[in-house]
C-alpha cells in the first residue's frame, strides 16, 4: 500500500529542512556513518548478548518496551516537568523516572522466573543502565529527526511498522549497555 494522505493535508516543503539540500558531501557522509555506527554497532552487541544467553537479550529489550509503557502512562498522568522541550517536548522528568521503575520492575520479575542464577543487584543494575541508555538514544534520535525536519508527528496515525521501528530505537541504544553490566 502506498502512502495515502487525508483530502486536506498538504505536503509542506518549506519543512522538509532545505538546509540539507546544500549540505557539503563530506557532512552528508558523517551523518550517514554516525546512523551505521549507532545501527549496527547496537545491533552486534545484540547478537553478543543473544551468545551469551538470550535471556539478558530479553532483558535489554524488555526493559526498553515496558520503560516506554510506564513513561507514557506515568508521564501522562503526573508528568510536570519537562525532560529536553526543544528536543522532545512531550517527554517528563516524572515520565523518564517511570520509565527506570517500570523497565527495573520488568527485568526483575522477569529475571526471577528465567535467569534464577542472577543476582538481583545486577539485575536492577543492567535494568536501571539498560533504561538510561535507551531514555538517551531516543533523545538523540529525535534530535537527528529535529535536525532533519521530521520530527513531530503527534496527533498523525501511527502505522505498525513505524511503530516497531520507533520501539527498536530505546532497545538498539540499551543492548550495549546491558552486554557491557550482564557481566556483574
Amino acid at each position: 500500500m502506498g502512502d495515502r494522505r487525508a483530502p486536506g493535508d498538504r505536503v509542506n516543503v518549506a519543512r522538509i529542512a532545505p538546509e540539507r539540500f546544500f549540505e557539503s558531501p563530506a557532512e552528508r557522509g558523517r551523518r550517514h556513518c554516525s546512523a551505521v555506527v549507532y545501527i549496527f554497532g547496537a545491533w552486534r552487541a545484540a547478537l553478543a548478548l543473544r551468545e551469551m544467553n538470550p535471556h539478558w537479550l530479553m532483558i535489554a529489550l524488555l526493559v526498553s518496551w515496558a520503560g516506554d509503557t510506564a513513561a507514557l502512562y506515568i508521564g501522562r498522568a503526573f508528568g510536570r516537568h519537562k525532560l529536553a522541550p526543544r528536543v522532545s517536548p512531550s517527554k517528563t522528568w516524572e515520565g523518564a523516572i517511570g520509565s527506570v521503575a517500570g523497565g527495573v520492575l520488568a527485568a526483575a520479575v522477569y529475571a526471577h522466573f528465567l535467569i534464577p542464577s542472577a543476582s538481583p543487584w545486577a539485575v536492577f543494575a543492567v535494568a536501571a543502565a539498560g533504561n538510561i541508555a535507551g531514555q538517551v538514544g531516543d533523545l538523540c534520535e529525535s534530535a537527528f529527526k529535529r535536525g532533519a525536519g521530521r520530527e513531530g508527528i503527534a496527533g498523525r496515525r501511527c502505522r505498525p511498522r513505524r511503530l516497531a521501528r520507533t520501539a527498536s530505537i530505546p532497545a538498539c541504544s540499551a543492548s550495549p549497555w546491558c552486554m557491557l553490566c550482564s557481566g556483574l
